[in-house]
């Protein structure tokens, strides 16, 4: 065993020999222990030698001799498809070689976890085009949907709990497919913004289990609206931009400088951009038409459309307020979550106007699974849809409640469904 002194000695004749071998002969030890004692004692701050760590989805790899990440991933043969870095750290030091010289060396440390499964597999979008439009003379009518919220939380057992109620949306769907049965069709579909919830990407400290849950909440809503597209192949199909995806613009607008928010494919720069809601969802294959900015109106039949902003405390008092601000047409928001509807008559240089403000509540889950502010009681939100019917000139507007996942329209009844295991068998996912 060699000993403190020896250590001591071998290291001092070492920087009087600058040879391993010299040492090693005149000291009558092996010059590989010679390497091993001057190696370990003559580097400050040395790291561990080279290794890779895997316990459960984390793990850590150090390499020597590497001084980049890029180059340790390569290095390790790391997929970043099924590994993301979630920390590293480059180690430099300085060594003895030959003759005195002193040389920089250069060691990385990363730590890694898994990627759910669903980030790198292949999960198919296959085109839904809009058909042509068939020629009615009666109603145009119009089917609101609003804010559907879909996002998920991961129990322990890495199972994917959804924000959003899959029962009272796949009421919509149902609704939708029967209005476009019946003799008008269906004109159009406006969904009034927040289809996504998007919780890791919020302003706000997020619970862990949330992280990782956007890939799949994308594939859930791209389904969605496919099966929009499948239920009413001809109507024009609208997706407004609420608050919630506006989170993805904050992001990247404080990120690098705001580079990220348009960046678009050399070969698609008339596209929208990369990290677009409308390109994550593949809108353009389905025929949905993506409105935005935040806050931009769309107009149908002199009602607009737009998510809105404003919130009161009770139930109707947010279309009340909306009602009060001097406008002279009838509106339709989001937002709220709630059912409410009203109406008041205005005075015009033709004599006199009724017009409308409703909000057709929401799709989300009503209980507090849905991330929201800390202290906030219970959600005093219901399920519901819009519908409009125009003609001649005369738009009408009724809520349809969704109480319990059960709908009635025109006398017909409609219970959700939940479709889980449709949906892993569409996308492959582990929903």
């Amino acid at each position: 065993m060699i000993t403190n002194e020896q250590i001591k000695r071998i290291l001092e004749l070492y920087e009087d020999l600058q040879s391993v071998r010299k040492v090693g002969e005149a000291l009558g030890i092996g010059k590989d222990t010679v390497h091993r004692i001057v190696r370990k004692h003559r580097l400050p701050n040395r790291p561990p030698d080279e290794f890779d760590q895997q316990t459960g989805d984390h793990r850590v790899v150090q390499v020597s001799g590497i001084r980049t990440l890029e180059g340790l991933m390569e290095a390790a043969d790391i997929n970043p498809a099924e590994w993301a870095v979630e920390s590293h750290r480059i180690n430099k030091w300085d060594a003895l070689a030959g003759r005195g010289e002193i040389i920089e060396c250069y060691s990385i440390r990363a730590n890694l976890v898994r990627r759910p499964e669903f980030w790198f597999s292949k999960v198919e979008c296959k085109p839904l085009p809009r058909k042509p439009k068939r020629k009615t003379g009666g109603s145009k009518v119009c089917l609101v949907i609003p804010d559907i919220q879909a996002g998920y939380r991961r129990t322990f057992s890495g199972k994917l709990e959804p924000l959003h109620d899959v029962r009272a949306v796949d009421v919509a769907v149902q609704v939708a497919a029967f209005l476009e049965s019946q003799p008008d069709g269906v004109d159009s579909i406006i969904c009034v913004g927040d289809n996504l919830d998007l919780a890791a990407w919020g302003s706000y400290s997020t619970d862990p289990a949330l992280l990782w849950c956007t890939q799949p909440a994308l594939v859930y809503v791209h389904h969605f609206f496919a099966q929009l597209r499948l239920a009413c192949p001809s109507a024009s199909i609208y997706y407004q931009m609420g608050n919630h995806e506006q989170r993805i613009q904050r992001v990247l607008n404080d990120t690098a400088h705001g580079e990220g928010r348009h960046l678009r494919p050399a070969d698609k720069l008339d596209g929208p951009s990369v990290l677009s809601v409308a390109n994550l969802l593949s809108l353009d294959a389905l025929g949905v038409e993506y409105v935005e900015p935040y806050g931009a109106p769309l107009w149908w039949e002199g009602v607009r459309f737009h998510h809105g902003h404003l919130v009161r405390s009770k139930g109707g008092q947010t279309v009340t307020a909306m009602l009060n601000q001097g406008f002279n047409h009838s509106q339709v928001v989001g937002h709220i979550h709630r059912r409410e509807i009203a109406s008041r008559t205005v005075p015009t240089a033709d004599g006199h106007k009724i017009i409308s403000a409703m909000s057709p509540g929401c799709l989300c889950r009503l209980d507090p699974a849905v991330p929201s502010s800390p202290g906030r009681g219970q959600n005093d939100w219901q399920h519901g849809l819009g519908l409009l019917y125009s003609h001649g000139g005369s738009v009408s507007m009724q809520l349809i409640p969704i109480n319990d996942a059960s709908a009635v329209v025109h006398g017909q009844r409609f219970e959700g469904q939940d479709r889980t295991e449709e949906l892993r068998a569409a996308t492959g996912l582990p929903f």
